[in-house]
């Protein structure tokens, strides 16, 4: 019974012992388990994050479409380079085609403007103050007219950089169209003998308002 004691103790003492550590264990186990989880999440967040992609369409406006009396019978065409560099000023040139004959507009270089797009979003246009005054284009049928109207040369900047002025962020590399925008209004001195509706009134509200002839795109590769 003496020699039973000390050996109850011994054995106690190592239940005690064994207890301690697997308590310690576990223990360690969480912190790790923890610790890796929040590290990981950390990690997600980071292998998450998307590279910057360049957006040079704020503040273009919307492309237009061609509308009014004149957008059935005549097409605005624009050609111009198919490469150029970027921030590169180009030159381009608008003309006007007349299929069938129809009365006579008025138009003007504050109505008229060059446009980058991509895809459906423009992303530069042509800057500058543009003289503010109008002039009648007859269009008879089958003619082919030079839109001095419609600005000559356009840089290849991004719009949204627009208001740096000479700090205009270039366009990035890529593919790019360019379109020549005619605004104009129906002539109101038009009459009969012109093919046209006369002047406006509330009957005949068709020559007032801002209309728009729009070119299709012309593909240009910038890089």
């Amino acid at each position: 019974m003496v020699l039973m004691k000390p050996i109850m103790a011994v054995i106690a003492l190592g239940a005690f012992v064994l207890a301690g550590c697997s308590s310690t264990a576990h223990s360690g186990s969480s912190g790790s388990s923890g610790s890796f989880g929040s590290s990981g999440s950390s990690g997600g967040k980071t292998n998450r994050t998307e590279q910057s992609i360049v957006n040079p369409g704020q503040g273009c406006g919307q492309l237009p479409v061609s509308s009014g009396p004149a957008s059935s019978i005549a097409q605005v065409h624009l050609t111009g380079p198919a490469t150029a560099a970027p921030g590169a000023t180009i030159s381009v040139q608008a003309t006007l085609k007349v299929t069938t004959g129809g009365p006579r507009i008025v138009t003007g270089p504050s109505l008229s403007s060059l446009l980058i797009t991509q895809g459906n979003r423009v992303v530069g246009k042509s800057g500058g103050a543009r003289p503010d005054y109008l002039m009648p284009l007859p269009l008879p049928s089958g003619s082919v007219k030079p839109l001095q109207v419609v600005p000559t040369s356009i840089t290849l900047t991004a719009c949204a950089s627009a208001a740096a002025g000479s700090g205009a962020a270039a366009l990035p590399a890529g593919s790019y169209a360019l379109v020549a925008v005619l605004g104009y209004h129906v002539d109101a001195l038009n009459n009969a003998a012109d093919g046209g509706p006369g002047p406006a009134t509330g009957s005949n509200p068709a020559t007032g308002g801002t209309f728009y002839l729009v070119s299709d795109p012309l593909p240009i590769t910038v890089g």
